[in-house]
C-alpha cells in the first residue's frame, strides 16, 4: 500500500540477460520506460506515486522484449485529513483516575483511623 508521494519499486525476474525490459503502469496507462536485465535477468523499477494517481488498485507491467511480460499490483490510499482522536486525553484522564485513586486511599484512611479510636 502506498499513498501520494510515497516511492514504488516493481521488481523483474526470468528475463533474458541484457533484454531490454519496458515497465508501464495501469489503470491509467503511465510509462515508466525500459531497463536492460542484468546478468541474472532481473531488473528494478521505482518511480514515485503523482499526487494525481487515482485512489485504489494498481498494475505495473513489464514487458521483455523476448521473455514476455510479468505483472504486479499495489493499492493507492488516501491520506486522512481527520484529526486523531482521543490521543490528547490520555495523559489528562491518566492523572484525573490517579487523583480519584490517592483521594478514595485517603478517605478510606482516616474513616479507618477514626474507627480504631472510638
Amino acid at each position: 500500500m502506498r499513498y501520494h508521494g510515497d516511492s514504488q519499486t516493481a521488481r523483474g525476474f526470468g528475463f533474458e540477460p541484457g533484454e531490454t525490459v519496458e515497465a508501464t503502469v495501469y489503470s491509467t496507462p503511465t510509462a515508466l520506460g525500459s531497463q536492460v536485465a542484468n546478468e541474472d535477468g532481473e531488473v528494478v523499477f521505482t518511480w514515485t506515486i503523482p499526487a494525481d494517481e487515482e485512489v485504489g488498485q494498481h498494475e505495473v507491467e513489464l514487458v521483455g522484449e523476448t521473455s514476455g511480460a510479468e505483472s504486479e499490483t499495489f493499492r493507492v490510499l488516501a491520506r486522512s485529513s481527520l484529526a486523531a482522536t482521543g490521543g490528547d486525553l490520555a495523559l489528562p484522564i491518566g492523572g484525573l483516575a490517579v487523583l480519584l485513586i490517592l483521594a478514595g486511599t485517603a478517605i478510606w484512611a482516616t474513616q479507618r483511623r477514626r474507627n480504631a479510636d472510638v
